[in-house]
């Protein structure tokens, strides 16, 4: 009835309508004449297509190499680049190109089928039952009277279903005893934060950002250390089973941890765990996400100069066997 699983090209195509203003970077102070071949070489029935494209010319490739490449994978032609393009396009920018759209034209990402509810139940079986009640809520009684013919619940329904459900459980966040208002906050500001790197380029050049770790000089007592131990013990924030790489261009290990994805459609966060470039939470951004609202964009702007800064140590020096100073694990484990 939800449908097995997300079909991105389609929903693509839902926010797009035909139109073509995502087109608009790469027309501007061009003539009438360079539009039109810029258009006939990209233009496709599949958005996500034509996003690709789009992203490869703003990133200095030639239309005429594009026009090119774009021959041989209607030829069937298997080369090196084709099958690049080809991994690109349906699976490494897929999604993130997806978003990537919604920005453009100000809509909202859907959340429908099957594995997408299991995605924001977080293996919460009371989750993701919650999540259907609130779908058959929504249903019609048309739906039933025309199941033989349609049995899958238009991911529109299902859409409304979970941002329903998501600003629910948002509402009990807030009025949770244990710290509510500050684990709303952070909530609100870490998705915030999250969301505003699922908009503009940030989209594709930090792609399904939804996780973070912890600063190494990141130190936390009294009632912080009370807070983060709610948001853990009560699941509003996740911790991930193993270390992994922090980010990506931080070579040492460390815990990653998100927050809770049944939160995530009122945000329009991808649900997915792609990896590579997470958030680092230090203790002046926890102060601050903890008791007021934070403005995303200095903070993506702040960790930019900090990600050039790493980039430029990560040359210097290769040491992979350095690991994060972070919590005494003893003390914050439930």
């Amino acid at each position: 009835m939800l449908g097995k699983k997300e079909d991105y090209d389609w929903e693509a195509n839902y926010h797009v309508k035909g139109r073509k203003e995502h087109f608009s970077e790469i027309l501007v102070n061009k003539t009438e004449e360079e539009r039109q071949k810029i258009l006939s070489i990209i233009s496709d029935q599949n958005a996500i297509v034509e996003a690709y494209f789009i992203m490869r010319i703003k990133r200095g490739e030639s239309l005429s190499n594009i026009s090119t490449v774009r021959a041989e994978l209607s030829q069937g032609t298997k080369t090196s680049l084709t099958k690049k393009y080809r991994l690109d396009m349906s699976d490494k920018y897929k999604v993130a190109l997806l978003f990537w759209l919604i920005d453009k034209y100000k809509t909202k990402k859907l959340y429908y089928g099957f594995n997408t509810y299991l995605y924001l139940s977080c293996g919460s079986i009371y989750d993701f039952i919650g999540l259907c009640r609130t779908v058959f809520d929504e249903l019609e009684s048309d739906y039933f009277e025309n199941y033989e013919k349609e049995k899958n619940i238009s991911p529109t329904i299902q859409t409304v279903a979970a941002r329903k459900y998501a600003q629910s459980q948002m509402d009990k966040v807030r009025l949770n005893h244990d710290y509510g208002p500050q684990m709303h906050h952070f909530v609100q500001n870490m998705c915030n934060l999250q969301g505003y790197y699922h908009k503009g380029d940030l989209c594709t050049s930090y792609p399904e950002t939804n996780q973070f770790y912890i600063a190494g000089s990141f130190d936390v007592s009294g009632v912080n250390k009370e807070i983060w131990r709610s948001l853990l013990r009560w699941g509003i924030v996740i911790k991930k089973n193993s270390y992994q790489r922090a980010s990506v261009s931080v070579n040492s290990k460390a815990q990653l941890y998100y927050v809770n994805k049944s939160y995530y459609p009122v945000f329009g966060i991808s649900c997915r765990i792609r990896g590579g470039f997470n958030i680092e939470l230090t203790d002046a951004l926890w102060d601050e996400m903890i008791i007021s609202s934070v403005d995303p964009a200095s903070v993506v702007k702040q960790n930019n100069k900090k990600e050039k800064l790493k980039d430029k140590k990560t040359t210097q020096k290769s040491d992979e066997s350095q690991q994060l100073s972070i919590f005494d694990m003893e003390d914050f484990d439930e």
